[in-house]
């Protein structure tokens, strides 16, 4: 009895897998051409994220910031390329609102201050992140 319950079913297996048709993988994923497209406008937007968040930190408002919050620009430009599309996103989006309401209940000065603030606190920690990893950690019990 268990042995005529096998043969029915690894005979319908087995023939599945004689008369299986080969389906190519591109039918299955997102074609090349839109991973292509994606990519490329990833890419456009955060390049020019960074130079709207590098075109802020040089200026005027963002140096009187940075002299405000006691910040070198300079160390702030180079460390832009280690923020993650959403902070540079964030970030930018916060730039670009600054110059185009600067008096949304705030001086210029203070909302300036706070951006370049989020700008150099975002940074920072994300350098020290990255460079933490690389450290060799410790641990005592």
């Amino acid at each position: 009895m268990l042995r005529r319950v096998s043969q029915l079913l690894v005979a319908p297996l087995m023939a599945s897998l004689v008369f299986a048709v080969p389906v190519p993988a591109a039918d299955h994923i997102v074609a090349a051409s839109d991973v292509s497209a994606r990519l490329g406008e990833a890419t456009v937007a955060r390049q020019a994220n960074l130079e709207d968040l590098s075109a802020f930190l040089t200026s005027p408002a963002g140096q009187r910031a940075a002299q405000i919050l006691g910040a070198d620009t300079a160390k702030l430009q180079s460390r832009l390329s280690h923020l993650s599309d959403a902070e540079a996103r964030d970030l930018a989006g916060r730039a670009r609102a600054l110059k185009t309401d600067p008096s949304s209940g705030l001086s210029s000065g203070a909302i300036v201050a706070i951006v370049l603030g989020g700008i150099a606190l975002t940074v920072l920690l994300i350098w020290a992140a990255s460079s933490s990893a690389n450290d060799t950690v410790y641990s005592y019990y």
